[in-house]
């Protein structure tokens, strides 16, 4: 008859890696993968986080360099870091930037988008006139404006973007919540007036209640 033949006796160390392996005792942590695994399979899906930080610093005259721009950038890094983040620096053409970042995320399932500049900025009231449309009516001349006016930003060559064109640009994107921090070093242009002629200023396309409710501005 075969008989049972005792072994040595295993040792402390041996029988914590059995209580290891017991399906039973790790049931929670398996729990814990799955949910990990639940939460990526859902982040793909769509509800992503994206930003764009713009960060300029290095100007043409008349606009100073601004020493404090890259530190804005490692901030934000820091705030934003479950989002999806493009950072581009010492920009003119603001337009060209922010199209192409609606064109990249136009088609997705956007859940938050921020965007974030740093930068100088002006409240325009000075209208740059197209000399070519001037035309008469009622008595007086009127001529179309070509420059944005309100709140800007400036590019690092000048150019002005209204901040009113950037968030019906980047709502094409239709997030489900729109967030913008804008650090502008502000400069008041004074008011120029034009002894005869009247500027029809420069359309400004409307943007719904819908989606002003999904907006936040910090200034």
């Amino acid at each position: 008859m075969p008989r049972n033949v005792a072994g040595p006796k295993p040792s402390k160390k041996q029988l914590n890696k059995l209580k290891c392996t017991n399906p039973k005792r790790n049931r929670g942590s398996m729990k814990h993968v799955d949910q990990g695994a639940q939460m990526k399979m859902n982040s793909n899906d769509g509800d992503k986080n994206i930003g764009l930080t713009i960060l300029n610093s290095n100007y043409k005259r008349p606009h100073s360099y601004l020493r404090g721009v890259a530190k804005d950038g490692k901030l934000m890094k820091n705030m934003l870091q479950d989002f999806e983040v493009e950072e581009v620096e010492n920009i003119s053409n603001f337009e060209d930037v922010v199209k192409k970042f609606v064109s990249k995320y136009k088609n997705m399932k956007i859940k938050s988008l921020h965007f974030h500049y740093s930068g100088h900025g002006v409240d325009n009231a000075t209208v740059e006139i197209d000399p070519k449309s001037r035309r008469e009516k009622d008595g007086k001349t009127f001529v179309d404006g070509v420059t944005p006016t309100g709140g800007c930003l400036v590019g690092c060559g000048g150019v002005l973007y209204s901040v009113h064109d950037l968030k019906v640009e980047l709502l094409n994107i239709k997030p489900e919540r729109l967030t913008l921090t804008l650090d502008c070093c502000r400069n008041t242009n004074k008011r120029e007036t034009v002894e005869t002629d009247y500027v029809r200023l420069r359309h400004k396309e409307k943007i719904s209640n819908a989606d002003l409710g999904k907006i936040a501005v910090i200034q």
